[in-house]
C-alpha cells in the first residue's frame, strides 16, 4: 500500500522530481537558452517530473507565468520541445522562438519609426532636439515629437525595457561612436536581456555590428537612420 501511494504522487504531481538526474541549475540553464531570458528574468524551478525514459517535464515560473516544458534528451544534451498553453494543449517550442523573433520585429519598427520622426524633426530644425538616455513620460522628447511628427512616442520595448535616445553630441563615446554633431542620433534597445552589450562600433567597417541569424539578447542599435547592430536582413527573402 505504501509503495502504490509513492508510485501515485510519482505520476499524479510534476513538483516531485521522478525522472533522470536533472538539477535545477540545469533546467534553468535549459529554460533561459530556449526561451532567451536575461539574468533579469526571474525563474523558479517548481519541479522536475518523468514522462518517459527520455522525456522530462519542468514546471517552472518565469517572471509572473508558470509554464510547463516538455524536454527530450538528445546526443548534444537536453532540449525543450514541446511547451504547453493555457488550455492544455503541448505546442512545439519553436512557437514560443517565433513569438520572440516577434518581439524583434516590433522593437525594429518601432525603433525606425522614432527614427523617422527624429530625421523629420531635424529637418525642419536643422538639429536633433536635447535628449540624452531612456525615453521617460513626457520628458523633453515626447513634447517635441508628439503629435506633429508621430503620433505616439514608443517609450519601452517588447521585452519591457526602456527605448533609449541620444541626440547631438550625446551620441559620442556611445558603443565607440566619435565625431557625432547637432544633427546626430542614436535609438537603443538593449534586447532581451535588457543589458547593454560591451559591443564596440568599428566605422573602417560598418557592416560588422549585423550579425547572421537571431539573437536577442543583443542591443539593436540605429544610427541617423542606419541599423550598426541588428540581424542581417536577407534581401532573398
Amino acid at each position: 500500500m505504501k509503495q502504490k501511494t509513492i508510485f501515485i504522487i510519482c505520476l499524479s504531481t510534476i513538483l516531485i522530481s521522478c525522472g533522470p538526474s536533472l538539477n535545477e541549475d540545469s533546467a534553468t540553464d535549459i529554460l533561459k537558452s530556449t526561451f532567451h531570458l536575461g539574468d533579469h528574468d526571474k525563474i523558479e524551478i517548481l519541479g522536475i517530473s518523468k514522462d518517459s525514459n527520455s522525456v522530462l517535464i519542468i514546471k517552472a515560473r518565469i517572471n509572473d507565468k508558470t509554464l510547463n516544458s516538455k524536454i527530450r534528451k538528445y546526443n548534444k544534451g537536453w532540449q525543450v520541445d514541446e511547451i504547453q498553453n493555457d488550455l492544455g494543449a503541448w505546442l512545439p517550442a519553436s512557437s514560443i522562438e517565433n513569438i520572440q523573433q516577434d518581439k524583434l520585429k516590433v522593437a525594429m519598427l518601432e525603433i525606425m519609426t522614432i527614427a523617422t520622426a527624429l530625421a523629420d524633426y531635424i529637418t525642419d530644425n536643422g538639429k536633433a532636439p536635447k535628449h540624452s538616455g531612456p525615453i521617460e513620460l513626457l520628458d523633453n522628447l515626447d513634447n517635441e515629437l508628439v503629435p506633429f511628427y508621430v503620433d505616439i512616442l514608443s517609450k519601452i520595448d517588447p521585452w519591457g525595457n526602456k527605448y533609449l535616445v541620444y541626440c547631438g553630441i550625446e551620441c559620442n563615446e556611445m558603443y565607440g561612436l566619435s565625431g557625432c554633431a547637432e544633427d546626430d542620433m542614436l535609438i537603443v534597445s538593449y534586447g532581451s536581456d535588457g543589458v547593454k552589450e560591451d559591443w564596440i562600433y568599428d566605422d573602417k567597417r560598418p557592416e560588422a555590428g549585423l550579425f547572421e541569424g537571431i539573437d536577442l539578447t543583443k542591443d539593436l542599435v540605429n544610427w541617423n537612420g542606419s541599423w550598426i547592430r541588428a540581424p542581417k536582413i536577407n534581401k532573398n527573402r
